[in-house]
């Protein structure tokens, strides 16, 4: 998990003194007070997603856009919320919006947003060899010699005694000037780039495919070699014309699933996104399959299932968190 340290938040408001009455402007200031706060942010890549921190996120389910890109949000409350960021995000620096839909009016008094930077370095590759030593700088000019202590006190004439100690030493002389330094040698070439990691996904799935009710039907499927991986899917589900409640539930081999519920009403059309995770380490080959069905409250049901992709990445080592 890398953390996002480039924080920038902001409360929108809209301060127009002079039209706003006293009725007006209390309803505006308690929505700019309860604006929301994003304080940090994480993404983890293992798992796709990012979490955010802060306060004033409302009870109801926000609403988060990346660069205008609204992303699908796993779990939510007032001080934190968890969305899945779409695949294949290039590395950089985004703008993060986070739309408090508990509060009502302008949506640009209650939304915050926070640049948030996505990515993280590889290895550091082999060092190069050093660059060839630089042209030593002059010598500078020698100081002045220090100037000679007082001589001793004479001893009265008379038979000699033993020596006298030597008297102090005069004091040092300051130091000359240092030299200019000397030009820098060139840098040595760069050492070549760390390996990364191998991904697999499926192709874009095509038209909408049927899913009976209470029945399991496969979507996309994905044969790995040997290895650790971290496998997501995703798809996006429709049906017509329901009164009653129905459930699409997806799995990955039966071992994680997603669930949306659709209720459009008689001669409407109802749509939600799927998106479900898992992580598998495997020492021989193996298929993970991503499959759906459709149920609804009075049994049975029927959906429409498009755009099935399965993805999966692998990795080194994976950490459990």
């Amino acid at each position: 998990m890398h953390l996002i340290s480039k924080l920038s938040t902001r409360a929108a408001a809209v301060t127009a003194f002079a039209l706003l009455n006293l009725a007006s402007w209390s309803p505006l200031h308690a929505q700019q007070h309860n604006a929301p706060e994003l304080s940090t942010a994480a993404v983890n890549t293992a798992t796709n997603q990012i979490t955010i921190g802060g306060s004033h996120f409302g009870s109801l389910k926000p609403s988060v856009t990346l660069d205008g890109l609204t992303l699908v949000i796993s779990s939510y409350s007032d001080t934190a919320v968890v969305a899945f960021l779409p695949n294949g995000v290039d590395p950089g620096t985004y703008r993060l919006a986070l739309t408090n839909n508990s509060l009502q009016g302008n949506p640009d008094v209650r939304t915050g947003t926070l640049d948030v930077t996505i990515g993280a370095a590889g290895p550091a590759g082999a060092q190069g060899p050093a660059g060839p030593q630089g042209a030593t700088g002059p010598t500078g000019p020698a100081g002045p010699a220090g100037a000679q202590g007082p001589a001793g006190p004479t001893g009265p004439a008379g038979p000699a005694g033993a020596q006298g100690a030597t008297g102090p030493a005069g004091p040092a002389g300051p130091a000359g000037p240092t030299g200019a330094t000397g030009a820098q040698g060139p840098a040595g070439p760069a050492g070549p780039a760390g390996a990364s990691g191998q991904a697999y996904a499926t192709a874009p799935g095509g038209a909408f495919a049927g899913v009976a009710g209470g029945t399991l039907t496969p979507f996309a499927t994905l044969s790995l070699p040997a290895g650790k991986y971290v496998v997501i899917a995703t798809a996006y589900a429709r049906i017509f014309s329901s009164a009653i409640n129905t459930s699409i539930d997806c799995f990955l081999n039966g071992d994680a699933r997603t669930r949306v519920i659709l209720n459009p009403g008689l001669g409407s059309t109802a749509a939600g996104s799927l998106a479900v995770q898992h992580f598998y380490s495997s020492a021989s080959p193996f298929t993970v399959q991503f499959q759906c069905q459709a149920t609804t409250d009075l049994g049975g049901g029927a959906a429409d299932i498009n755009f099935p992709r399965l993805a999966a990445i692998k990795v080194d080592s994976l950490t459990i968190q």
